[in-house]
């Protein structure tokens, strides 16, 4: 016969068996998403403010992360990055110095950690920037420098089967921190052909963009913006 204390200790030790083997199989917190690559999907018609220089850009839900900070960088003038927080649903609205036909760039940043960029021309309907393939950039659209040291380089290379001309190389804001070392590397950059940009980087936070226009034998140009930047 069971004493009354043996089955106290055996319905303990079930006890205690049960909440062990739910605390095995608890399922983990999931981690916060990293940074989100706006999509393109959900960037409305812009609204422009002649009066005051403004383009209002409006992204829809789910077009960021939940709560993820988006930076906006107006390509096409030297005024500081604009900042906003995408609310629960991953939608925001902000205003940015500018005017149509002006190409933005919007970049999702979460712990120190940002997203590929979207870059979008605010033309009439907003319309992906262009870029052709043939002509790649190392690194190709934005680095941390952090770990730089005190220079840095953007490397180009044609493999668009005929030669193209590198026609400008400026740096956006001409950060104190970035300096191009030497002449621009301008001219023609024969087929299948290399050619390195050096850069000066100074110490402390800064964030610019170097924007490289390459001409085709077409007559079009493209510019290729590369974003710098020491948090």
């Amino acid at each position: 016969m069971t004493s009354s204390s043996t089955r106290v200790r055996q319905a303990t030790g079930a006890m205690l068996l049960v909440a062990w083997a739910a605390a095995c199989t608890a399922t983990p917190v999931p981690e916060p998403p990293g940074p989100q690559q706006p999509d393109f999907r959900g960037i409305g018609g812009p609204e422009i403010f002649p009066q005051t220089d403004q383009i209002e850009v409006r992204g829809d839900d789910g077009t960021v992360g939940p709560n993820q900070l988006v930076r906006v960088t107006n390509l096409d003038t030297t005024d500081p990055p604009v900042d906003v927080v995408a609310d629960a649903n991953g939608g925001f609205t902000v205003g940015v110095p500018g005017e149509q036909g002006d190409e933005l760039r919007l970049q999702t940043i979460v712990d120190g950690e940002r997203s590929e960029p979207l870059d979008v021309l605010f033309d009439g309907l907003p319309s992906r920037g262009q870029r052709e393939d043939c002509v790649t950039l190392t690194p190709p659209t934005f680095r941390d420098l952090a770990d730089a040291g005190p220079s840095t380089t953007i490397a180009l290379r044609n493999d668009c089967g005929q030669d193209v001309t590198v026609d400008s190389v400026v740096i956006r804001r001409s950060a104190a921190q970035l300096q191009l070392n030497g002449d621009p590397t301008t001219g023609v950059l024969t087929d299948g052909g290399e050619r390195a940009i050096d850069l000066d980087v100074g110490t402390g936070s800064f964030e610019d963009v170097v924007l490289i226009t390459v001409a085709l034998q077409d007559g079009s140009t493209i510019r290729y913006p590369v974003t710098l930047y020491v948090d």
